[in-house]
């Protein structure tokens, strides 16, 4: 697009932080929705004696939450960008931990989420067979 403007544009210096502001936006977004579903969910189960409990549960998911998507958006930043993520975390922490913990929390619950759609694809189909 900027070729046939014949703009200059520097993509060396602009793309990190293109990247680093469409990463943070997916976070966003990605925690947003997160919430919305929280909040579904409290809605759902509170009862009045209950709502200070589950509000409090559901602050501390929303801070775990966060905290893994900002480890997860260290992985995706360029190298030298990355030091500064770093020093801020913790440079103590060991991150190649996070990550495979991560990717094996990601795997179970892909597999939890296909065991229940089959579970209720099953069910439903079990229900209108007698009709």
């Amino acid at each position: 697009v900027f070729g046939v403007l014949r703009v200059p544009v520097d993509v060396s210096f602009w793309a990190p932080y293109v990247s680093l502001l469409l990463i943070g936006w997916l976070i966003v977004l990605n925690i947003r929705g997160f919430v919305d579903r929280l909040l579904i969910v409290f809605r759902h189960v509170s009862t009045a004696g209950s709502s200070n409990a589950f509000a409090i549960l559901m602050s501390e998911l929303t801070a775990l939450y966060f905290a893994a998507c900002a480890l997860l958006m260290r992985m995706y930043l360029p190298e030298r960008y990355r030091e500064g993520v770093t020093q801020v975390m913790g440079p103590t922490l060991d991150f190649t931990a996070f990550h495979r913990t991560f990717d094996v929390v990601f795997v179970f619950a892909c597999l939890v989420s296909v065991f229940l759609l089959a579970v209720a694809h099953f069910t439903k189909f079990d229900k209108y067979k007698n009709v």
